[in-house]
């Protein structure tokens, strides 16, 4: 992917937050004008679980939010949960790094050498509910010219319309490394969040123009990825 495509989508970073065992409904965020916290309170953060992920939040063109975040795994460049959670949190602090492609730049220069982060084609799309993905099921997008958004969501309604958080559309990226890209891509409207279908449209043909064959199948290996996203 284009990581300058996400660029034309951001408008300034808000906060970066952090979670063990995909509980990001009890995530810890860090706003982006904070400093960076003791190498004790992130210690202390990282023993309360096994996998450890963060996310980059940034407030988008379209007035929603837009993140890239990426799981700890033993190909990280990093000796420790704590090292690589320290790294990410002080690159996204760095007032050099407030387009998501620098902190991006950032992260491949001190966490992944050898294995760049967004390189080539997304092994899924999910679309979830922001942070709750513990009690709402993602759905599996099947991506191709043709693609029927309304028909495929016809067994997740909660991802129409709920009262938690907003959709989510994420492209997942999970060789070498697992990490991902996301955009918020709900209206809210009298306490309900509800599904904005042309927006989902237009990210994943703006972001996703490259994946389309000229006979409209795309390149895209979704079957039986992004496992771990989806248990």
């Amino acid at each position: 992917m284009n990581v300058t495509k996400l660029d034309y989508y951001s408008l300034r970073p808000l906060y970066i937050q952090t979670a063990v065992d995909k509980k990001w409904d009890q995530s810890w965020k860090i706003p982006v004008n904070s400093s960076l916290p003791s190498t004790n309170k992130i210690k202390d953060f990282v023993k309360k679980g096994e996998k450890l992920a963060f996310e980059m939040f940034y407030e988008t063109t379209y007035g929603g939010r837009l993140l890239f975040g990426a799981y700890y795994t033993e190909k990280i460049n990093a000796t420790s949960k704590e090292e690589f959670l320290k790294i990410a949190i002080n690159i996204f602090l760095d007032e050099q790094n407030t387009q998501p492609s620098k902190a991006v730049a950032q992260l491949n220069k001190k966490l992944s050498p050898g294995n760049k982060f967004l390189l080539g084609l997304p092994d899924a799309v999910l679309l979830g509910i922001l942070d709750f993905w513990r009690f709402y099921a993602p759905c599996a997008l099947d991506i191709h010219k043709n693609y029927n958004l309304e028909n495929q969501l016809e067994k997740y309604p909660h991802l129409k319309m709920n009262k938690d958080n907003t959709a989510l559309l994420e492209f997942v990226y999970e060789k070498n490394i697992l990490h991902f890209i996301g955009f918020t891509a709900s209206k809210k409207s009298g306490g309900q969040f509800g599904l904005n279908f042309p927006l989902v449209n237009e990210l994943i043909t703006n972001l996703g123009n490259n994946w389309l064959r000229r006979d409209g199948s795309h390149n895209l290996d979704l079957n039986g990825r992004a496992g771990f996203l989806l248990s």
